[in-house]
């Protein structure tokens, strides 16, 4: 029987150790410095359970694809574990900007811009991609004066891309005013859904990411964002 080197067994250790830290920090939704995948990496009973647990939550798999996932290295990198939702605004400044008003806009009208992005990481802390939409929309406490066509980004980033990532466009877009505290123009909804495909020789077209983002706005300066991963 061939004899195992200390080295070697070190080696295997390290690998295993590297592994179990990757996927733990995956399951507390902790940050970490963005890692290879490491596909000769046998991952213990304990992180394959974890694994399988997040794969079905986050990207929707079923029994047997997690299964064929687990038996291929590449597809294993490729699935999100991981799915953040970072928000952003500005605060209203005291007139609209040139190009978000209308002209027809009140002098005493106010803006903000609200974004939200969608970001999709995998077992090893890797970002794969990620889905962005930013609207402003104006106001001047008497109704809504203007709402800009909502700004849309689908991002794959160079290791999601290599693993099979690609962006599809929009593909479910509304745009409407309602009614809200009796005024006609009183609220406003802009709503955007995005594709990702994810494709490998191995198995295929065997992932769809979906991302929505609605952004709503209302005559007074409130607004709110709502994400689905």
């Amino acid at each position: 029987m061939r004899r195992i080197t200390t080295m070697a067994a070190l080696s295997v250790l390290m690998l295993a150790l590297t592994a179990g830290v990757a996927l733990a920090v995956t399951a507390t939704g902790s940050d970490r410095p963005d890692d290879q995948a490491r596909p000769g990496t046998e991952l213990s009973p304990k992180q394959r359970a974890e694994f399988v647990a997040v794969a079905k939550r986050v990207a929707g798999l079923n029994d047997a694809q997690v299964a064929a996932a687990l038996k291929n290295p590449a597809s294993l990198a490729a699935i999100p574990v991981r799915a953040e939702v970072q928000r952003t605004e500005t605060q209203p400044a005291a007139r609209a900007q040139e190009g978000e008003r209308s002209p027809s806009a009140a002098s005493t009208s106010y803006c903000r811009r609200f974004a939200s992005t969608v970001n999709y990481f995998n077992a090893y802390g890797t970002l794969l991609a990620s889905y962005k939409v930013s609207r402003v929309w104006c106001w001047n406490y008497s109704a809504i004066t203007y709402v800009s066509v909502p700004s849309v980004s689908g991002t794959v980033a160079e290791k999601g891309a290599a693993l099979g990532w690609r962006y599809d466009g929009v593909i479910a877009k509304s745009d409407y005013y309602f009614y809200y505290d009796g005024l006609s123009r009183g609220g406003h909804v802009s709503r955007r859904k995005g594709s990702f495909s994810v494709c490998n020789a191995a198995s295929g077209c065997f992932l769809k990411k979906t991302p929505k983002v609605s952004i709503f706005g209302f005559y007074d300066g409130r607004g709110y964002q709502r994400s689905s991963t």
